[in-house]
């Protein structure tokens, strides 16, 4: 038996059920439980339902460094226009957006494709169909975007995605690590955007802490991501970051 994303299916929504679906098999089974992510509770409820040995395949590091990291600020009512102009800017044919809020899907969407940018979304409450059709219509290469929550995203296994966009930022940083690894597969190159307001980037940092990589801010600039010129402006003197005037 197989418990894909276990660290969801051994939550206070699942594990009952888990363990009703448990009784009904053999005694004599073998149980393999696949999570990117395992806290100490889903590992405490683990140990209640079968011995196991842990194997870390990814040798401690939460996320590949295959994937390059980058914020931009914006404010929060500019943040579908800023995606939009990444999406052109950097010509990035094959694109996964995460949102927080379900409802902000089909928004998001509708204005992609109003600019000519043709995009498919799917969310936890989606019909299986309408959810296949979606994913089909992404991978074939016919929607360029895909707008999804976290919760659509788990089991997400599409070829050759190369950007994530985050036009929310995850509070937890485990939710950034989930939607990070759907890109730089396969030993390929990857690429994380993620759209912030001034308020959170204090997520930014927290989820750089505890990842453990490196996030670096970044600016639009002729349709390329640019290194942010931090200055202070005296007395309409400006001096740069290299103390130089």
């Amino acid at each position: 038996m197989v418990l894909d994303e276990a660290d969801r299916l051994l939550d206070d929504r699942n594990i009952e059920s888990v363990k009703a679906v448990l009784k009904t098999t053999l005694k004599e089974r073998r149980i393999i439980a696949v999570s990117a992510s395992f806290d100490n509770r889903a590992v405490e409820r683990l140990k209640e339902i079968s011995d196991f040995e842990f194997m870390d395949l990814n040798g401690g590091n939460a996320v590949l460094n295959n994937i390059k990291h980058y914020y931009i600020v914006s404010e929060l009512r500019e943040k579908t226009d800023v995606l939009r102009k990444l999406i052109r800017g950097l010509s990035a044919e094959k694109t996964l957006v995460f949102v927080n809020n379900n409802e902000n899907i089909g928004v998001i969407v509708e204005k992609l494709n109003f600019h000519g940018i043709a995009a498919e979304g799917t969310f936890g409450k989606a019909g299986s169909i309408e959810r296949k059709n979606a994913i089909e219509g992404f991978k074939s290469g016919k929607a360029r975007v895909l707008v999804s929550s976290d919760l659509s995203s788990r089991g997400l296994d599409i070829p050759d995605i190369t950007h994530i966009i985050n036009i929310d930022i995850p509070e937890d940083p485990v939710f950034y690590m989930h939607r990070a690894g759907r890109t730089g597969r396969n030993k390929k190159s990857g690429t994380v955007i993620s759209i912030a307001t001034e308020y959170e980037t204090r997520f930014i940092s927290r989820i750089s802490r505890k990842l453990k990589i490196d996030i670096a801010r970044r600016e639009m600039s002729y349709g390329d991501l640019k290194p942010v010129k931090k200055s202070i402006k005296n007395n309409n003197i400006k001096i740069n970051n290299k103390g130089e005037i």
